[in-house]
């Protein structure tokens, strides 16, 4: 019996080690997830520009074996920030279907960005702006673009490594859009569950002049589970392991125990049984069996 339960444990031990291992592999190497955009995906993809802010630059689209090219010339106007840009629409598909909902990005937790500017020219000075726009019923409206929230971050392709992987936790929400809807403190940070626009554009403060930008392609990369939730899983399936463990050696134990109690008390009762026995067996060898009176031997 005791060789058997010894078994099972050591058996036991050995699948638990196995899990444990078969989920720092999966965590390794099969719960990456991503998402890619690029010129072949089927959401509208279109360029604006300050046009409609008043400004005068001029923006251009093109598609190039899966690249997103984006033609621009920044122009002085009135408008302050002169800018150009590609609009990923994910509310809409290439082929104009609508649909009333954008894309949950919020599982997600970096986006990987291939865009570079084509010209040398003031290269180190121009700026790429990341941007997305989500809808929340609580602030925004259907039919109004600029109810939209602004999560946005800026770098600089020339001074970083192509790809770029920026992390969506440092996107932030736009000051002035914030100071103009008045949103409480909980909702001031970037959001990304409905995400219905994503843009990339031109920086802000970018020299004047023609530019060409061009994408290779946008990758969301993220995590079916957390790496973290992966491992306090096996943490906590030890934890459960080794307590079911004692609690069955302590099971074991007690009932070892209680047979063990449980034979003193018979052995117990057998000696008491035993002594009667002996006191009987001395009184007939010590008393008269007629007479009940004391014999010789006594």
């Amino acid at each position: 019996m005791l060789t058997k339960r010894k078994n099972f444990e050591i058996l036991y031990l050995i699948a638990l080690l196995a899990l444990s291992l078969g989920l720092v592999v999966a965590d390794r190497f099969f719960l990456d997830k991503s998402f890619i955009i690029n010129s072949n995906s089927d959401y509208l993809i279109y360029a604006s520009d300050d046009r409609t802010v008043g400004g005068l630059s001029q923006g251009k689209y093109s598609a190039n074996n899966g690249d997103i090219h984006l033609d621009c010339e920044l122009k002085k106007s009135a408008y302050a920030w002169p800018f150009c840009g590609i609009v990923i629409d994910f509310t809409e598909s290439a082929a104009r279907v609508k649909k009333d909902f954008g894309k949950d990005l919020s599982s997600f937790t970096s986006v990987l960005i291939s865009a570079q500017y084509q010209s040398q020219k003031n290269k180190a000075e121009r700026g790429v702006r990341i941007q997305s726009r989500n809808f929340n019923p609580v602030y925004s409206k259907k039919g109004d673009f600029d109810s939209l929230k602004y999560n946005a971050l800026e770098f600089y392709p020339a001074r970083e490594s192509n790809p770029v992987e920026l992390e969506l936790a440092a996107f932030q929400s736009a000051p002035w859009w914030l100071n103009k809807f008045k949103l409480p403190i909980s909702l001031a940070k970037a959001e990304f569950s409905n995400t219905y626009l994503f843009e990339v554009a031109t920086g802000a403060g970018s020299p004047l002049g023609k530019y060409t930008l061009i994408i290779d392609q946008i990758e969301f990369k993220g995590r079916l589970v957390p790496t973290l939730h992966i491992y306090l899983s096996i943490a906590l399936l030890w934890v459960l392991s080794g307590a079911t463990l004692l609690m069955i050696r302590l099971k074991h134990y007690a009932s070892a125990l209680l047979k063990s109690n449980l034979k003193k008390a018979e052995l117990e009762s057998l000696n008491k049984l035993l002594n009667t026995q002996s006191q009987a067996l001395a009184d007939l060898v010590i008393t008269d069996e007629l007479t009940g009176i004391p014999n010789r031997a006594a």
